[in-house]
């Protein structure tokens, strides 16, 4: 569902009444009042033609692209229109972004149906059901398929603006979502090409960085670019140690049954051995505690006995939002040794042992651990 869009609309330049909304869905979309504060941002000067415009008006966003065309069979020789999107005022403006290529989609095949039928504002032509038609599949769908007439059909789709990738620290481990090997070819990036086939689960970010013998900045680089497409997620290295926690989105889980097949499916230990039931597994989710290591529960509930795989039963957590990592922050309990960076209480373990300072050890004075 897209309901950041509150309405569609096409707008021209009427040779007596200037600038006016020629149709628009819903009816009353935008107050009269706010029209009267964006028309000639809409129908702007020939200088703005062609080019993405975005207005804020009281709680909306107005976008478009408009555009000019010359004929000697138009009034003054001059059609000037723009096919509007009415977004929700709380969408930030960085995010607009999104919307351009559609727009522009939409004003060149307004433009070729224009030039090549001259029906765009006849009473023939359905201007109307074409709004309301474009408004709901791209609410319900972010997607429309038209077929205008037998010589015009449009292809319409919303790219979504993925959120700027949160930092990535050198203890995370990259975890494909997507089959990247099938999707990489010789004009990707050389960098790309030789970090993905290290990308297996396992190998945390400074390990591929090792292996591969590129710059660690590279390697990050590289990673955020994949992290943006949504083509991996970042996880925490996986040891022996960890400790995890279970999360409400337990309750997801216990709802979905494409989520119930997909996690049996996903922590199976020998495919030739029977499947562990989704009862078994969804239980151990519900045991585990912080309190114990990941080491110490599997081996209680006997994960091996059950063909359970426990790294793949808790990246499978991780990754669905199921568990969540428990970390631990050493804060020394001498005073006078309290360091600013590892034993400050503001550093994990993990921080600790993959940051500048990894030779030194956070064991060397007393010390408590918070856990968070």
């Amino acid at each position: 569902m897209h309901r950041r869009i509150k309405g569609v609309m096409l707008c021209e330049f009427h040779h007596i009444k200037g600038p006016r909304i020629y149709s628009e869905y819903p009816h009353n979309v935008l107050s009269d009042h706010d029209w009267k504060n964006v028309a000639h941002f809409v129908i702007p000067k020939p200088g703005f033609c062609n080019r993405f415009i975005s207005v804020r008006c009281s709680d909306s966003w107005v976008i478009g692209i408009p555009t000019h065309l010359f004929h000697s069979k138009y009034f003054r020789n001059e059609l000037w229109f723009n096919f509007c999107f009415i977004l929700d005022g709380e969408v930030e403006s960085k995010h607009l972004g999104a919307y351009e290529a559609v727009l522009r989609k939409i004003a060149v095949y307004l433009t070729s149906f224009e030039v090549e039928t001259t029906s765009l504002y006849s009473d023939d032509f359905n201007v109307g059901g074409l709004l309301e038609q474009i408004f709901h599949d791209l609410v319900e769908n972010s997607e429309s398929i038209i077929e205008v007439d037998s010589s015009h059909k449009w292809y319409l789709r919303i790219i979504h603006n993925w959120e700027e990738p949160k930092e990535i620290e050198l203890h995370e481990v990259p975890i494909s979502i997507v089959n990247l090997r099938s999707l990489v070819n010789s004009e990707w990036d050389l960098c790309l090409q030789t970090i993905i086939p290290h990308i297996d689960g396992i190998k945390h970010v400074k390990k591929i960085a090792e292996d591969t013998s590129i710059p660690i900045n590279n390697v990050i680089d590289g990673l955020r670019n994949l992290l943006y497409y949504k083509c991996i997620k970042m996880i925490d290295i996986f040891h022996q140690t960890n400790r995890y926690r279970v999360t409400q989105n337990i309750r997801e889980l216990a709802q979905s049954q494409d989520l119930q097949d997909a996690c049996v499916s996903t922590v199976i230990l020998d495919r030739s051995l029977p499947m562990p039931s989704f009862p078994l597994v969804f239980a151990f989710y519900c045991k585990l505690q912080s309190g114990n290591t990941i080491q110490q529960f599997y081996k209680k509930q006997e994960f091996e006995k059950r063909n359970i795989d426990v790294r793949k039963f808790v990246i499978f957590g991780v990754l669905n939002g199921i568990l969540r990592r428990v970390h631990e922050y050493p804060l020394s309990n001498i005073g006078d040794n309290i360091k600013e960076g590892s034993e400050s209480g503001n550093l994990s373990y993990d921080e600790i042992y993959f940051g500048p300072n990894q030779a030194a050890s956070p064991h060397r004075y007393p010390r408590i651990t918070i856990y968070k």
